[in-house]
């Protein structure tokens, strides 16, 4: 049976940022994209939908990793190819 299904996206204070009904297939199952405004403060989201249920997303501000590689001089010369007899 084919049932009509709003869902709400909220932010971590309860304020609706977004909404929009989608429709199940016959299976009850369903499908829906949301997309979180740049300006959002991190914080734990809810997905609930008008027939009792919710989905939980957790959002963190990315920090690109900083890191540094040093090696050791090699003590000799390395060779990465080596001509071989016919």
């Amino acid at each position: 049976m084919i049932k009509s299904v709003k869902l709400t996206l909220t932010d971590a204070n309860n304020k609706t940022i977004s909404s929009q009904e989608v429709k199940s297939d016959e299976f009850g199952s369903f499908g829906a994209e949301f997309t979180l405004p740049s300006t959002i403060v991190p914080g734990t989201f809810r997905i609930k939908s008008n027939q009792g249920t919710a989905a939980y997303i957790k959002v963190e501000e990315y920090k690109r990793p900083t890191f540094e590689v040093t090696t050791d001089k090699p003590k000799r010369k390395i060779c990465t190819w080596r001509h071989t007899k016919s």
